[in-house]
């Protein structure tokens, strides 16, 4: 079948599915998972739903799926030149970070993540869930547990990561997936909270030294937080990729 199903379960329970991605037609996939979730008697939702594939299952399934449009779930979408470069006025505050960094860490080196190094992102990871998770925080403890999973299979997965170092100390560091030719999907970057303005150079040396192949980078979504979402808008992106979400009508 070669075909990714990924599902879990909400609060209230109803079954969150991703759309599923691989070799059987759309339209057959969604049908699995309908009958998937109607043979155990839930409710469900199907995330990540982009327009293309928006307008093939709401001609496809219009009497069977209600859909909705997920702005918390849109990818923000930027060209590479533009985190690379960081230029104009728009980008200011952003190079005022970069510089601010650079001053009061003259050090700095920035190393790309490989099979030699990788031990001291794990480290960095380790430590920073230690400092900021509030203890029983599932969130950030899946998160962590994610990061690990990324880590361990770097080069199985064709990662790019870089991290940004200082007398051997991890301060920040990145990791990215190729989609396709002309895109990079960035899905990981941290720093620690004190040293916010290393967030600044981790984007832009990403971009300048790991991302030359690639015209776009994604950079994900902003899960409806308040302070991601401004974040995002304060790199200006070139596009905010539309998502929908769908349920089955009643």
């Amino acid at each position: 079948m070669d075909t990714l199903f990924l599902r879990a379960h909400t609060d209230d329970g109803t079954l969150a599915y991703l759309l599923p991605a691989g070799s059987l037609p759309l339209t057959q996939s969604v049908e699995m998972v309908i009958r998937e979730a109607e043979s155990e008697e839930k409710d469900f939702v199907i995330f990540g739903i982009d327009e293309e594939r928006y307008r093939i299952l709401s001609l496809d399934m219009a009497g069977r799926l209600v859909f909705s449009p997920d702005r918390d779930g849109a990818d923000y979408i930027y060209l590479v030149s533009d985190l690379a470069e960081l230029p104009g006025k728009k980008y200011r505050k952003k190079r005022n970070h970069c510089s601010r960094f650079e001053r009061e860490h003259p050090g700095y080196t920035f190393e790309r993540i490989t099979e030699d190094n990788i031990t001291k992102v794990m480290a960095f990871e380790e430590e920073w869930y230690l400092m900021y998770a509030p203890e029983g925080d599932r969130d950030l403890e899946r998160e962590r547990d994610g990061i690990k999973d990324l880590l361990d299979n770097f080069v199985r997965l064709g990662l790019i990561g870089g991290m940004i170092t200082e007398k051997g100390k991890v301060l920040a560091f990145s990791l990215a997936d190729p989609i396709g030719n002309d895109t990079v999907d960035v899905v990981v970057e941290k720093a620690m909270h004190d040293r916010d303005s290393a967030y600044a150079v981790i984007n832009r040396d990403m971009a300048a030294i790991c991302f030359g192949r690639f015209t776009y980078a994604d950079r994900e979504d902003d899960m409806g937080k308040e302070n991601l979402r401004t974040a995002k808008l304060r790199y200006h992106p070139c596009e905010i990729k539309k998502k929908y979400t769908a349920s089955l009508r009643r």
